[in-house]
């Protein structure tokens, strides 16, 4: 039973995940990559808002009895997405001090979207 509570709970992240990417275009926001992923950590959306790239977090909860889900984005996720945009960068030959980029937090509470940007 363990692995179908695994399987809700991947499938929850997919669903959010896909509402947050319409919430961010329906804003100006045009998709890059989805679910980056290296070694040192995951970044769910890669983004462009005019110049800037924009590296999101996709947070969801079903309930809110444990705190929101952008309150779930704590110092060491932060951590593992700059990580990650570190390798993200390396990877596709970027000097991060030549661009404009940020992160954003994006969370789902029982159906209702908080952007939060540059955390």
């Amino acid at each position: 039973m363990r692995w179908i509570s695994g399987l809700r709970a991947r499938i929850n992240g997919v669903l959010a995940e896909r509402k947050a990417l319409v919430y961010l275009q329906k804003h100006g926001l045009t998709l890059i990559e989805k679910n980056y992923s290296c070694r040192v950590g995951e970044i769910d959306l890669i983004m462009r808002e005019a110049e800037t790239l924009v590296f999101v977090e996709v947070k969801s909860r079903q309930s809110d009895n444990y705190g929101t889900s952008v309150e779930f984005v704590n110092g060491n996720k932060v951590s593992k997405i700059k990580r990650a945009i570190a390798n993200y960068f390396a990877k596709k030959n970027i000097n991060p001090a030549m661009i404009s980029y940020r992160i954003d937090v994006v969370g789902l509470d029982e159906g209702e979207v908080t952007w939060i940007k540059s955390i």
